[in-house]
């Protein structure tokens, strides 16, 4: 089979109302080099296999007949790819028309191990925010670092705007199949932890959108999320922890952290006993003072807008 230069892969899931939008912005990309377009149907049950098929009759389809997870979608399409380049679209997202030709042109003057990330615009439906997606290296050892703490990372574009060489997936491995979520995290942790080097090209030629019900960091997935996290983490102290020790901290510091972040999104969620589960946890691996800080805060809080309630309702009733 030819190679073609880019791979560009999209998986989707019942979002025929939103991939027209994603493959247009594809076909609208400036970059004079050659491109494949795959999509991937994560066994939707709407229309969308049969609106690509009609519209877009050059794309290589990819079906499957259950829906397996984003990771497992993207490995059909990595197996299938014949790009020197793999970049990846999710099918609610889309890329402004110079997000080829930027991303190609940072990575053709670094040296092979490296990999592009783009700045990102985040909308929802009542704000625009324009991120460029870099690391805080005043507050963070490293990028690593900062990658292994929930709510903090600052990949916000999931892989839309992350392009990479192919030998990548050849070093590192694909993508995680066993969580649904924050699989792009844990791809681009085990490129850090492999030595490979980000170019941050920082423009936000990437628009992302935000608030929708069925996407996968909704507040519903949040117990998702966290075995998620857990699991990244564990994974990437296994695998590269000895060898990147002056770039990272200890993991129960991390682990600590991630629970202090998820007990605030828990209480935030009025789920009080994943609150206090998170706290306790986040005590165990090192930070009790801030758990029960946190935990008494936020009983604190509760309290006062109980009373708060019981107020307003006898005022009312007298």
């Amino acid at each position: 089979m030819t190679a073609v230069d880019v791979s560009v892969i999209i998986p989707t899931f019942n979002r025929v109302h939103w991939i027209n939008d994603a493959l247009q912005s594809v076909y609208s990309q400036t970059y004079g080099g050659t491109m494949e377009i795959i999509v991937v149907d994560d066994g939707s049950q709407d229309d969308t296999v049969a609106f690509v098929r009609e519209h877009y009759p050059d794309v290589r389809l990819i079906e499957l007949t259950s829906n397996v997870g984003h990771g497992a979608a993207r490995n059909h399409a990595l197996r299938a790819a014949r790009g020197h380049f793999i970049a990846f679209l999710d099918s609610d997202d889309v890329w402004k028309p110079d997000y080829l030709s930027v991303q190609m042109s940072a990575l053709q003057r670094h040296p092979s191990t490296s990999i592009a990330l783009s700045g990102v615009e985040v909308r929802s439906q009542d704000r625009s925010e324009v991120l460029p997606q870099a690391p805080d290296l005043k507050r963070y050892m490293s990028p690593i670092h900062q990658m292994l703490l929930i709510g903090r990372h600052y990949l916000r574009s999931g892989p839309s705007a992350l392009l990479f060489p192919r030998r990548v997936f050849d070093d590192v491995g694909l993508f995680e199949e066993r969580h649904r979520v924050g699989v792009d995290i844990d791809l681009y942790l085990r490129c850090l932890g492999a030595g490979y080097t980000t170019v941050y090209t920082e423009l936000p030629l990437v628009i992302k959108q935000e608030g929708s019900p069925d996407q996968l960091t909704s507040p519903r997935n949040l117990r998702l999320r966290e075995r998620s996290v857990m699991s990244r983490v564990e994974g990437f102290y296994a695998r590269y922890g000895a060898a990147r020790r002056d770039l990272i901290p200890p993991i129960r510091r991390v682990h600590a952290c991630n629970q202090l972040r998820f007990a605030e999104v828990y209480f935030d969620t009025n789920d009080v006993v994943d609150g206090l589960r998170s706290c306790l946890l986040a005590a165990s691996h090192g930070l009790p003072l801030r758990a029960v800080v946190l935990a008494t805060q936020r009983f604190t809080r509760r309290v006062r807008h109980r009373l708060q309630r019981l107020r307003c309702r006898g005022s009312a009733g007298s």
